[in-house]
């Protein structure tokens, strides 16, 4: 085998391991109802691989979606789809924190990530609460502390929740019912599991209280990087160890040729 070839192949060998294809969805979600009580939602893939068999759940508050689910054959690379969603059976006006759920395949994994969105049904509101949030993920277990602060001079109760992707497992409320005199501030505390794969999250906290049978809401967005010591028989580790391997078996047979063809050399100039 030549040296040119030997380079050749360890080119090949090496762009196997690393050229793994990744989907990254964004969704980008309408407040205002489109005419006829619609929301608006729409998916953008920016990763370099194919999104398949997407199912979009809605889940909302003071109103319900007209399907369950809302199936999306494939999403590829660089490419948005929009989903137009009836909103029915609406019971109250105002600003609601809602999500969308998304579940998807790439290859034979499936995968499932949420979208919080606040939905404005009938007229939107302006919240006097304030959130800020702040996150640490360690060993399979995320805290997620809140602050809730009341900006105005009324009281208000106040339901807070939080807005996680489906795999995770809360190990604390999923939501807090505060009492906010005006000008106070509560701070709360989330709790949950996440999966044992090292992966970055997103959510959120969401706030709402009724004023006259109208709502206001508030949302924060949190972010939650979850990783997790590679283990030694893991697959990244294996994947390391083919690659090393591949390498070594490649330097070897170059070795090996250029030490034949050495050999050549030196038996022709005997000869001559």
């Amino acid at each position: 085998m030549k040296p040119i070839a030997i380079s050749a192949l360890a080119m090949i060998l090496l762009v196997g391991i690393v050229s793994a294809g990744t989907v990254t969805i964004t969704g980008i979600c309408r407040n205002n109802l489109l005419p006829g009580n619609v929301l608006n939602f729409t998916l953008l893939n920016t990763g370099n691989d194919t999104a398949q068999n997407l199912i979009l759940s809605p889940v909302l508050s003071g109103a319900h979606p007209q399907n369950l689910t809302y199936p999306i054959p494939s999403l590829p690379p660089y490419v948005n789809v929009t989903t137009l969603i009836k909103v029915v059976n609406i019971t109250r006006n105002g600003s609601f924190p809602d999500a969308l759920i998304l579940s998807y395949q790439q290859g034979t994994s499936t995968f499932q990530t949420i979208f919080p969105c606040i939905v404005d049904i009938g007229i939107g509101t302006s919240s006097q609460l304030y959130l800020s949030t702040n996150t640490l993920a360690s060993k399979g277990i995320v805290l997620i502390n809140v602050s809730v602060v009341n900006g105005g001079a009324g009281e208000l109760d106040a339901n807070v929740s939080e807005f996680l992707p489906p795999q995770f497992s809360p190990t604390s409320p999923s939501s807090y019912i505060v009492d906010l005199g005006p000008y106070a501030t509560k701070n709360l505390l989330f709790t949950a599991q996440y999966p044992s794969a090292s992966a970055s999250y997103t959510g959120a906290i969401g706030a709402q209280y009724f004023i006259d049978n109208v709502s206001y809401a508030r949302m924060a967005p949190i972010s939650i990087v979850a990783s997790q010591p590679v283990e030694k028989g893991g697959t990244g580790y294996a994947i390391l160890l083919v690659a090393a391997l591949a390498i070594i078996i490649i330097g070897l047979i170059g070795r090996s040729a250029l030490k034949k063809k050495a050999r050549h050399r030196r038996e022709s100039k005997r000869q001559d």
